[in-house]
């Protein structure tokens, strides 16, 4: 089930949270869903309202556990993380989009939960794996009707954490490939006229016959070639093209055209197949 947890259901994830910061600038509805994953309790006008929050909601047996950092930096999270907060997403989700966004979205994250909930049940019987089936195809839908009617409503960029590791990558791949580039230079040789070479002319003859060097009236320049060139290269300077730019950020959709998600129609025949989910792995051994 990581495949859903880590592949699907992620990919979802992240890019609500991109939904979030072009709704309102400032990220002050990712400020608000990182607080909503807190429970508490406020009396107004002698109504009880419930706010549930990521961060505070209190942990259920061995099943939820405490959300301790704030959920939409995604910092340090394992599959079973990511399974908590699916299970508390409807009202940590409920009410951060205008209608009818916020309809869609809230069928959607019933449906996710629903789905993951029969497919990791470990007894199936013919009725399970028959709403099973038709609940894939219709999350399957789901998932198109969200990402055409609702997703394509925003401009949704690159979250800050997905610039910073894309800087880091880019600056990781031009120190390797300024590195390379030392390494072929010094690697070549540096061509040396000599009179030894050249039989038959002395040393004098070839000095007088070579055409004056344009820098020789440059004082301080050398016209003489350096004799260890691993040493005197100099050092590589960083391409302003390659420079990666902190601000600036690429757009980003909401991609289902993936492996994981297409795989989800598989899921009820390996079941037939090979009994319920917790009992095979897709590793290989």
């Amino acid at each position: 089930m990581h495949e859903f947890e880590l592949g699907v259901w992620k990919s979802l994830f992240v890019h609500l949270i991109r939904i979030l910061h072009a709704a309102a600038p400032g990220g002050k509805l990712v400020a608000e869903l990182d607080e909503r994953y807190v429970f508490n309790v406020d009396i107004l006008l002698q109504e009880v309202l419930i706010y549930f929050r990521f961060r505070h909601i209190p942990q259920f047996s061995q099943t939820i556990r405490r959300f301790t950092n704030n959920v939409s930096e995604m910092k340090k999270l394992a599959a079973r993380d990511y399974e908590d907060l699916l299970q508390c997403s409807i009202p940590a989700f409920e009410g951060l989009l205008e209608e009818p966004h916020n309809r869609r979205l809230m069928k959607l994250l019933y449906r996710t939960a629903e789905w993951h909930g029969f497919a990791k049940l470990r007894v199936h019987t013919d009725s399970t794996l028959e709403h099973l089936e038709q609940l894939t195809k219709e999350f399957g839908l789901l998932m198109r009707q969200f990402q055409d009617l609702s997703c394509s409503q925003f401009q949704t960029f690159e979250l800050p954490r997905e610039v910073a590791a894309r800087n880091r990558q880019q600056q990781r791949a031009q120190a390797k490939s300024s590195h390379t580039t030392i390494q072929v230079q010094a690697a070549q040789p540096v061509p040396v006229t000599s009179a030894e070479q050249m039989p038959g002319l002395s040393q004098s003859s070839i000095s007088s016959a070579a055409p004056p060097s344009a820098n020789a009236n440059v004082p301080g320049l050398s016209t003489t070639a350096p004799s260890n060139p691993e040493v005197n290269l100099p050092p590589p300077q960083p391409s302003s093209s390659a420079a990666p730019t902190s601000g600036s950020r690429k757009p980003k959709k909401l991609n289902i055209f993936t492996y994981k998600f297409h795989s989800l129609g598989d899921y009820v025949r390996m079941i037939r197949m090979f009994g319920g989910t917790d009992s095979f792995s897709t590793q290989l051994v």
